[in-house]
């Protein structure tokens, strides 16, 4: 290999020979991307088309021995280095530019132990592939609402679902992991090996090391789930989002349920006479026993007159893609986020005027209802910040020119803004917009765990390579 200029962790650049790159090679068995290699380019795509990086150096790892080549590698040389796993990352934490980055995407293996109902899911697995292998003994765990979502990002951050009301956040469901510390050694964290590390990674986000292997807690669930898909007239918007919320309050944790506010768009699944009308989706499943689900659903699909309905019985598989259509790779994503103990009428109203005046039709503001087993969880089980009951208002603006990126994120923050903030802002650790508020961010997100998740990360990675 030839010498490569590259991005140092200073902010300089550092010289490596072509010998040394050839040494890292030898004992590599994955594949190690330049810019010259011909595959390049598409191996710098990921899902958020607003980021555009270029590394000068891609690893794309095969198993945890090329981890700890490349992260030991890097340290040696002092380069800037990124970690991708699905690479769905609104923020585009997976590349950085001029450095090092270490692409899992290729180690999306997951072993599940039906008779422990364990999973054991190498880093860069995505939501689907650990849906499939866990739905073939009729198990899942709680993770997030699109499948080409990497199950490394989702779970370090948080992770909400349809089935967290009754079993938790993804987060929650880390029983133990794999770590190549930024040091380059390999490590194996579980509840009395490494315990605040474990505490760390239950939420406190990514930058403790690469998390090579999750082992995720798993439940009966399926083959069938019952969901309600309700799209109701934006026009009975108030009335809708208050029957919503009050359902809510009274449901069984076996009902995961999100509202969202947006615009039909033009397509084949939806009759053409709604194209381009104003909605109030309400999306509902029920993860218990099936002889239940039918009863314990029909108020979901009973807000008022509808729109569109395509409720019915179908495979958690097929539940879990009901959006992978609407995020599409490429598109551009701006997301933030914002918790808010009350959602009264005052503020549904506000939501409903700022959906109307979205730049983009392909754009939502989504509310999930936090509670169940995700208010239960004990605050010292992990470092996620916000497990009270409430409600979590996402502001999705998605669109697909760059000439249109001011408009839309505009639109983003200025909405969120209309959510009240009573106790100092508390945001979603995977929603974060572009990070563009730097630390204060990171206190937003992690609320009174931040000062011990600086300690745990002072003790694991001092000189904040990750």
């Amino acid at each position: 290999m030839k010498d490569l200029q590259l991005k140092a962790l200073d902010g300089g650049t550092t010289t490596v020979s072509g010998d040394k790159l050839s040494v890292l090679e030898a004992q590599f068995d994955g594949i190690l991307l330049t810019p010259d290699d011909p595959t390049y380019g598409r191996h710098c795509e990921i899902w958020n088309g607003m980021i555009q990086r270029r590394p000068g150096l891609i690893a794309r790892c095969t198993d945890t021995q090329d981890v700890q080549s490349i992260v030991r590698f890097s340290k040696t040389h002092n380069l800037l280095t990124s970690v991708r796993g699905g690479g769905h990352n609104v923020a585009g934490y997976s590349l950085c530019d001029g450095g090092v980055a270490i692409d899992m995407s290729p180690m999306n293996r997951v072993d599940v132990d039906s008779e422990k109902k364990i999973s054991h899911v190498q880093g860069g697995a995505t939501l689907g592939d650990m849906d499939r292998a866990s739905q073939q003994h009729g198990l899942a765990t709680p993770v997030g609402a699109v499948s080409a979502t990497g199950i490394g990002g989702l779970a370090l951050n948080g992770g909400y679902g349809f089935l967290s009301n009754l079993y938790g956040m993804t987060c929650d469901n880390i029983l133990s992991a794999e770590i190549v510390t930024p040091e380059g050694e390999i490590l194996e964290v579980n509840g009395t090996e490494h315990a605040e590390l474990l505490w760390a990674i239950r939420g406190g986000g990514g930058n403790f090391g690469v998390v090579t292997r999750f082992d995720f807690r798993l439940y009966p669930v399926g083959p069938e789930v019952r969901v309600v898909f309700c799209l109701y007239d934006a026009a009975d918007g108030l009335s809708i989002m208050r029957k919503w919320r009050d359902l809510n309050q009274a449901a069984p944790d076996e009902i995961g349920t999100l509202l969202s506010l947006g615009t039909v768009p033009v397509s084949d699944q939806f009759p053409e006479e709604i194209h381009g009308r104003d909605f109030v989706l309400v999306v509902a499943m029920y993860g218990g026993e099936q002889t239940q689900g039918a009863e314990e659903m029909k108020p979901w699909q009973e807000l008022g007159p509808v729109l569109a309905d395509f409720s019915a019985n179908m495979p958690y598989l097929e539940a879990q893609q009901l959006f992978d259509e609407d995020y599409p790779d490429g598109l551009r994503y701006y997301w933030k986020s914002q918790y808010t103990d009350t959602l009264d009428d005052h503020l549904m109203e506000k939501l409903l005027k700022r959906s109307r005046v979205k730049p983009s039709v392909l754009s939502t503001i989504d509310i999930w209802c936090c509670r169940g087993a995700i208010a239960r969880r004990d605050p010292n089980h992990g470092s996620f910040a916000y497990h009270e009951q409430g409600w979590m208002v996402n502001v999705e603006a998605n669109w697909e020119c760059e000439e249109d990126d001011h408009a839309n994120m505009t639109w983003s923050r200025e909405t969120l803004a209309e959510v009240p903030v009573t106790d100092g802002l508390r945001v979603y650790p995977n929603f974060p917009g572009l990070v563009e508020g730097g630390l204060e961010d990171a206190r937003n997100a992690w609320g009174t765990n931040y000062l011990r998740l600086a300690v745990v990360k002072a003790e694991v990675d001092a000189d904040n390579r990750f």
